[in-house]
């Protein structure tokens, strides 16, 4: 996090005694104003609205790996990132952003569809992105759809945002159609939906039907889970060739 002195928070996980919890069940315990409150990991506005929460608990304590990755398996495939105009797809708190600007990326442009997301990257990181949308991706308005369309963008990302219900693979296909052709896209995934799911058979068609082209796959520790288990997703970098065809289309 940009802002050293956020505060640090004490943070209780009840579910380290269990033996098994399922990654979307996973919670905290946080004090804050005198109690103790009960926080899921997936109830991202309450995480996004306590400055440096979100660092503490991910990045602190479960070892959060993802942003690092993906922004380091991209740079493997550019000469030039001052070159690159790149569309950050679920860019939450700006972390991912932040690590783009530091490989020296000079445009970017976030999209989320939480509003609390763009407040705690304003809070925590103006001026990371040249613009920050607010949207669904499978319902964009007409300015939103312009906008994205206005963009130029040869590049996308999307870290540790697919699955879990959080961006469909019909929302995934509209980020990537605003992408040009031989423009590069950046994915962090869990494993396991890469082998059961929607998303399984989504990335595989993507690459069979020649939508895009993956140039390199890495298996990697995402992070821990509170009972210490090593959770570990996959990092795929494509070229993309084609736009998808999209079911019902905002363009």
């Amino acid at each position: 996090m940009t802002d050293a002195t956020a505060p640090t928070y004490a943070l209780h996980f009840p579910q380290r005694e269990t033996d098994e919890v399922a990654q979307d069940d996973e919670y905290v315990h946080v004090e804050l104003d005198g109690g103790k409150r009960e926080i899921r990991f997936h109830d991202y506005s309450e995480i996004y609205a306590e400055p440096g929460l979100y660092e503490q608990l991910f990045y602190d304590e479960l070892d959060c790996q993802s942003p690092a990755v993906v922004v380091g398996e991209l740079a493997q495939h550019v000469d030039d990132p001052a070159t690159l105009r790149v569309l950050d797809v679920g860019a939450g708190n700006g972390m991912v952003g932040e690590r783009l600007r530091d490989l020296g990326v000079a445009h970017l442009v976030g999209v989320d569809i939480i509003e609390a997301a763009a407040a705690a990257t304003e809070r925590d990181r103006p001026g990371i992105y040249d613009d920050y949308l607010i949207a669904d991706l499978t319902a964009l308005s007409a300015e939103d759809n312009t906008k994205l369309a206005a963009g130029g963008f040869d590049a996308m990302v999307t870290v540790a945002a697919l699955g879990f219900g959080d961006i469909p693979p019909e929302a995934f296909a509209v980020a990537f159609n605003h992408v040009a052709d031989g423009g590069l896209v950046g994915l962090t995934i869990k494993e396991d939906f890469l082998a059961e799911g929607d998303f399984a058979g989504f990335v595989r068609r993507l690459d069979e039907d020649g939508a895009m082209r993956i140039l390199s796959r890495r298996r990697y520790l995402h992070r821990r889970s509170v009972t210490g288990e090593e959770l570990y997703y996959v990092a795929v970098i494509a070229e993309k060739c084609r736009d998808i065809a999209l079911r019902s289309s905002s363009r």
